[in-house]
């Protein structure tokens, strides 16, 4: 493989997961990143922790891939890129991996575990008993390396904010709904503008799912069924999909210190672990429309976030990749425009 067809995979699966934290760099194949430790550490974990590395050997010498960082974003395309026969190595500074999706556990007293995410902690269309959308490309990924993630679906939950407590239900933005308690009839109508301008977004989204989309002569297989419907849209709308969410926000009238902003804000951070100005347009047009639609339901992994990371990390091992924790890459080295090192 040559490294522009290396980025252009990397790109579209990470703009594929839900989430934007998950940075990861594809380095060219015979050659290794170079690491403030050891790729494979020697020190003994605490006993609370995983293992220095999911694999149980030491790296080779080279491979067709390495991906810097173990997040959801890179274990998707370590994940794929294994399925599809190459050799992959994740490296991955922490000592688990999973990124920005991590958590922590609370034990109580004769009631046994509590697991809290502290990361991405909204999902929906997981669950392996429902049917799959072209538009969920972690399904997608979810299902052809076939590690489905149990999920106990779910659509009410409880907020408490300054404001007040409330119930959150897909009638969060209409009349009567959350919007409407805080921010009266101006607010309704401010998010109804919203969720208008969102719609061909989604659309785009739901035409050509960034699953589809592959860096070789592959493409014209595999994005050809969906093409037809996607030459139908706005090109201009379609580009507002690589944006920052927060310029939807601005062009919908949402003021910067409204219960509004905080809360897509908030919704932002729980999907990808960053704020509106951070999180791309794309990821907030799939989840938007099934969010807030009448019959929306959310999916809750059993086992939290880590279920899903652990799911990847099986998909990625069993198809002979291997993922190297306590491994800090500190230089990717650039040489002629590619990434030798």
């Amino acid at each position: 493989m040559h490294g522009y067809y290396h980025r252009n995979v990397l790109l579209l699966l990470i703009l594929a997961c839900t989430t934007q934290r998950a940075l990861s760099f594809v380095l060219s194949a015979t050659s290794r990143a170079r690491c403030t430790e050891p790729l494979f550490s020697t020190t003994t974990p605490r006993a609370d922790t995983a293992p220095p590395s999911t694999s149980s050997t030491g790296p080779s010498d080279s491979y067709d891939v390495i991906v810097v960082g173990s997040g959801i974003g890179g274990l998707s395309c370590a994940a794929m890129l294994s399925y599809y026969g190459y050799s992959v190595a994740v490296l991955e500074s922490h000592y688990a991996a999973g990124g920005a999706a991590h958590g922590f556990t609370v034990r109580k007293k004769d009631v046994g575990d509590f697991i809290f995410d502290t990361g991405p902690s909204f999902f929906s269309g997981l669950n392996p008993n429902l049917p799959a959308k072209d538009s969920n490309p972690l399904r997608t990924i979810l299902d052809v390396i076939q590690e489905p993630v149990d999920c106990i679906p779910y659509t009410t939950f409880g907020l408490k904010f300054p404001e007040g407590d409330f119930l959150h239900t897909p009638s969060f933005g209409r009349k009567g709904g959350i919007i409407d308690q805080v921010d009266g009839g101006n607010g309704v109508k401010i998010w109804s503008q919203l969720m208008k301008n969102m719609e061909p977004l989604a659309a785009a989204v739901e035409a050509l799912p960034t699953a589809a989309l592959r860096g070789d002569i592959g493409t014209a297989a595999t994005a050809a069924p969906y093409l037809s419907k996607f030459a139908t849209l706005n090109p201009l709308e379609n580009l507002k999909l690589t944006k920052p969410f927060q310029a939807i926000l601005n062009n919908s009238g949402i003021r910067k210190s409204s219960f509004t902003q905080n809360w897509l804000d908030l919704l932002c951070f729980c999907l990808s672990g960053l704020k509106a100005d951070g999180t791309i347009t794309a990821e907030m047009a799939m989840m938007m429309g099934e969010f807030y639609d009448e019959q929306a339901v959310m999916d809750c992994p059993v086992g939290g976030a880590k279920s899903i990371v652990d799911a990847l990390v099986r998909g990625v091992e069993k198809h002979g990749g291997s993922i190297f924790l306590n491994s800090r890459v500190e230089e990717i080295v650039i040489e002629n425009g590619q990434a030798t090192g």
